[in-house]
């Protein structure tokens, strides 16, 4: 148990009886202010999206910079270049679709805004139910984020901004598990029903073959194009979250890890799967982030992980260190540090 205790120094109160999940929560400059000051923006499965600009202690009603009904269940936010004609945009995935949305100031009152309007950009309707999605510079494209969608049924669906690029299936799929882009490597990293992580090279996927396999032909199934993994690691437990970041004490410069937060143990992979490092959690974490500080050796940034528990507890990690811990008043589902 952590004698120290984690204090809020800004918190409120989303609506009411309304429900969030990993994924519902995006920390960014979404507004492109000049001042650089990040916005946090929840959307709940009620459809309700709201942007909060904390400046002081405690909740004020200006924090709130948007409020508005999107009628449509939000399943997860994300902010980046989606957008051709430049500038941060937030996307948002919906059960059915993924809208791009621009939020602008509008009005100034002694250089500050009256009001934010949020600005439809465009939107990509989906055949088959959503699960998550992620986003980057696939393929080594500049200046501009991609965004690839996970479906329940296990197809990832690539979107060059307001294009459809492909889709494919993953094999041996059961159920969606956390998805994650490594750009270093120019791959996705997932879970299968095997308790199995597995990185796909996105190249790898973008020129498969579309030949189609005989499963399912008699039965009248659904046939699925079948694409070739990289890489697989049996972690022999549900995984909870993936994260890119430089972990390990050891790693030289230009080097990765994978971080994979299971049910019970924290897995630190290496570019092609190798396990560089494992630490065993005496308790249930609910979720993962990392933040970057620089390394005393020289070799350049390093990362730490933050991990909450089941319990309100918050852990911060360095390697194979346990930095500090403290006890929360809630259960988080979401973490982010800014």
């Amino acid at each position: 148990m952590s004698l120290f205790k984690a204090r809020d120094w800004w918190h409120v109160n989303c609506g009411h009886d309304e429900e969030f999940d990993k994924g519902c929560m995006c920390v960014a400059n979404i507004d492109s202010d000049g001042s650089g000051d990040v916005k946090v923006c929840v959307g709940s499965f009620q459809g309700m999206l709201r942007v909060y600009h904390p400046k002081d202690r405690d909740f004020r009603v200006e924090d709130l910079l948007l409020e508005q009904s999107l009628d449509a269940p939000i399943l997860q936010l994300e902010a980046g270049n989606f957008n051709s004609n430049g500038g941060i945009s937030l996307a948002v995935l919906h059960p059915r679709s993924l809208v791009v949305y621009t939020l602008s100031p509008v009005g100034n009152n002694q250089q500050q805004a009256s009001y934010y309007s949020l600005t439809k950009n465009y939107e990509h309707k989906f055949e088959r139910t959503a699960a998550n999605f992620v986003y980057g510079p696939f393929g080594g494209s500049a200046a501009m984020d991609y965004i690839c969608v996970q479906s329940m049924d296990g197809q990832l669906t690539v979107y060059e901004q307001e294009t459809f690029t492909f889709s494919r299936f993953l094999h041996n799929f059961l159920l969606p598990g956390p998805l994650c882009y490594a750009q270093k490597i120019d791959s996705f990293v997932t879970c299968n029903s095997s308790f199995e992580v597995e990185c796909y090279k996105y190249q790898v996927l973008a020129s498969s073959s579309a030949d189609k396999t005989a499963e399912g032909e008699e039965s009248g199934l659904t046939q699925q194009k079948r694409v070739q993994v990289d890489w697989s690691f049996v972690l022999g437990e549900r995984v909870v979250d993936i994260r890119v970041a430089r972990f390990s004490r050891s790693l030289t410069a230009g080097q990765i890890d994978i971080l994979v937060l299971g049910e019970r143990t924290l897995y630190a992979l290496s570019e092609i799967g190798q396990p560089r490092l494992q630490i065993r959690l005496e308790y249930a974490p609910t979720a993962i982030t990392t933040f970057q500080h620089v390394d005393d050796d020289g070799q350049g940034a390093i990362h730490s992980a933050v991990i909450s528990s089941n319990t309100g507890a918050l852990m911060v990690y360095r390697d194979m260190q346990l930095l500090w811990a403290a006890k929360g008043e809630l259960i988080p589902v979401g973490l982010s540090v800014n």
